[in-house]
């Protein structure tokens, strides 16, 4: 039988990814848009997009590796998780159109 705690890590770690593939789109993005028109902004927008993908990848090393700090939060973690995700797919929805 797999524990609740395994499910939400594996849960919260499936979040994570989903928001860094989703910020992989948004980069492509904003590169592409930086490369056409030299904009301070695109720029701006890049690298936030990319700080964000370091946010992520940060999170996904600290559930592994500090368990025992992260296993009373984790389910707390994983909703602020959710409510980036809806945001970052919102933004590629208005990004892409």
């Amino acid at each position: 039988m797999v524990s609740t705690d395994l499910v939400i890590l594996g849960a919260t770690t499936g979040v994570c990814l989903v928001n860094i593939g989703l910020l992989g789109g948004l980069m492509y993005i904003y590169h592409r848009g930086y490369s056409e028109l030299k904009s301070r902004f695109g720029l701006g927008l890049f690298v936030f997009a990319g700080l964000l993908v370091t946010q992520n990848l940060l999170y996904i090393y600290f559930y592994f590796a500090e368990w025992d700090a992260f296993s009373y939060v984790m389910q707390y973690v994983m909703l602020a998780n959710l409510v980036q995700t809806l945001g970052l797919a919102t933004l590629s929805w208005v990004s892409w159109r």
